[in-house]
């Protein structure tokens, strides 16, 4: 999910929340996919029926739509704007490129849990920028990243972030920081197969092909993620939200405020959480944490 503020700031800290995914995901003619399983504050989970996709921007394989959650009742959240990878980031000061550590954060079917959602993580590094076209399922062709993540079926929208270590070498960057650095560098797509040729042990070559799996993930940037939220069809949606805010009674606008949605993630909390998790343990840190 991702978050934009709004408009009008005299309204107060809400924002508009949308869900994110892939067109081919919502819009398969034989299983379309539609409902959203969304964790609840009680540890369970609760499947939502979402309708209102957007997916204008042809060539890319991206679809929006805008929620409305209570987050005293669901446990989820966003991502904001502010952590979009954009085209400038990839080059000077920040140069992100091939090579640079990247995570995709989706669900695993063969263990996705029973009473919530468990969310899975793969880890790799970008092969490629986008400055080839991809073609993909629908026979569009798109400039995305590839990204070597062992991608197998499954983590079709999913997010994926780029991270740089506190104290990491870089080619082309002269400075070295000392805290972790992350954007959302785009949304998983699919993964690239090849075809390659069935051999017999007896017969040898046969002129049956099948499809293999390379490991490359396709992922749709950022930045054309921004872009679509920012058409005009969604901005025109937004202020109309925003309209119908400005209508409702003092006393029920502070009521809605008590049920808020949380804030959105920062960069900041980003790297608390991986410094959180990537710290080495050692016997008399366990024994005092215990």
């Amino acid at each position: 999910m991702v978050s934009l503020e709004l408009e009008d700031k005299a309204l107060g800290d809400y924002t508009h929340v949308y869900a994110v995914t892939n067109r081919h995901v919502i819009n398969d003619t034989t299983t379309p996919c539609r409902v959203i399983r969304v964790n609840t504050q009680n540890m369970q989970f609760e499947p939502l029926q979402v309708d209102g996709w957007f997916f204008p921007i042809r060539g890319h394989d991206i679809a929006v739509a805008p929620l409305g959650l209570d987050a005293q009742t669901f446990k989820f959240r966003t991502i904001p704007l502010s952590l979009f990878v954009t085209p400038e980031d990839l080059g000077p000061p920040n140069n992100i490129g091939p090579g640079d550590e990247v995570f995709v954060v989706g669900r695993f079917v063969n263990v996705e849990g029973k009473q919530r959602n468990t969310p899975a993580l793969r880890f790799g590094a970008i092969s490629m920028l986008p400055e080839e076209a991809i073609e993909h399922s629908g026979g569009e062709e798109a400039q995305d990243f590839l990204v070597e993540a062992r991608s197998i079926a499954g983590f079709s929208g999913s997010p994926v972030f780029v991270y740089v270590p506190p104290l990491a070498w870089r080619p082309n960057v002269t400075e070295v920081t000392t805290s972790y650095r992350i954007w959302l560098l785009g949304v998983d797509w699919g993964h690239i197969r090849d075809e390659q040729q069935v051999w017999h042990t007896m017969t040898k070559k046969s002129p049956d092909f099948v499809k293999g799996n390379t490991g490359m993930m396709a992922v749709c940037p950022a930045w054309t993620l921004r872009d679509l939220l920012e058409s005009q069809e969604l901005i025109m949606g937004r202020r109309k939200a925003e309209d119908q805010l400005r209508k409702k009674p003092k006393s029920a606008v502070e009521a809605d405020m008590a049920r808020q949605l949380p804030k959105p993630l920062t960069k900041e909390g980003f790297e608390t959480t991986l410094k959180r998790v990537s710290r080495r343990a050692s016997p008399d840190r366990e024994a005092k944490e215990t």
